[in-house]
């Protein structure tokens, strides 16, 4: 089949409006009254569920509070307007926390698709690429006065979800399946996703360490990632240095005079 052709067989089976392509042929059976039909509709429904599969694999928390049902329906609905674009299904559904995030009946439940943020920045860590994590003597070892300039390399699966919802929180007992105290939806949290070795890492950000972290993976120097945390109010530096160390966040320190 040539690329054009397949190209065309690929929509069809997620687009029920389309018709067959032409050129396809299925054998009849006295009970079928449009075979071709009849048999594209069952490839459709086999890739379809496929797909949603994919999905409920890499959102188990959000299928969870969602209930399986009403999620794999999103699930459907995503998969038929947003067909994936490459043949690695790994990364599938990144799109679908804002798919959900458009839907009415998240005015229900509006933490729901920050919870599929969270899970979605998850799973690409778990497939970012591997570096070695550095210790704090690191930093320690450069003189005082290269300290501003200095460069901190994050780990490549760094990601941060910012919400307004307690979203570690919510995962977390979600994942643990047990109860407990009630969960203050109105308390906001910042979250920190890595994999500095093999495991997840999911760390709630005190104050300003969003935005420090943010101008660090845009490869800020320290002075001015340190001057961005401080916008915020309560702002450790110390603190958010060694908790970034701790968790096996950063990978190389760079001071300015390092040879390229």
């Amino acid at each position: 089949m040539s690329s054009d052709r397949s190209d065309e067989f690929a929509r069809a089976l997620l687009r029920p409006d389309l018709p067959a392509p032409d050129g396809l042929v299925a054998s009849r059976r006295p009970s079928d009254a449009n075979p071709l039909d009849q048999r594209l509709a069952v490839y459709r429904n086999t890739v379809v569920a496929s797909l949603v599969d994919t999905l409920e694999g890499r959102f188990p928390i959000t299928c969870r509070i969602l209930g399986r049902d009403f999620f794999r329906a999103a699930g459907c609905a995503f998969a038929m307007a947003h067909p994936p674009r490459s043949k690695v299904l790994m990364a599938y559904g990144d799109g679908l926390p804002a798919f959900l995030a458009g839907l009415d009946q998240m005015s229900r439940a509006p933490f729901v698709p920050d919870v599929a943020r969270l899970e979605a920045a998850i799973g690409r860590a778990l497939h970012a690429a591997d570096a070695d994590p550095v210790g704090i003597a690191a930093l320690a070892a450069l003189p005082d006065e290269a300290l501003n300039d200095a460069q901190l390399v994050l780990h490549p699966s760094v990601e941060l979800v910012a919400s307004h919802y307690p979203i570690a929180t919510i995962r977390e007992r979600e994942t643990r399946g047990e109860g407990g105290p009630k969960i203050d939806m109105a308390q906001g949290e910042d979250v920190m996703v890595l994999r500095p070795q093999l495991d997840i890492v999911t760390c709630r950000l005190p104050a300003g360490a969003h935005p420090f972290i943010e101008a660090l993976l845009g490869q800020a120097p320290l002075a001015r990632a340190a001057e961005a945390g401080a916008a915020r109010e309560g702002f450790d530096l110390p603190a958010n240095l060694a908790a970034l160390f701790e968790a096996g966040a950063v990978v190389d320190v760079i001071p300015a005079d390092r040879p390229t």
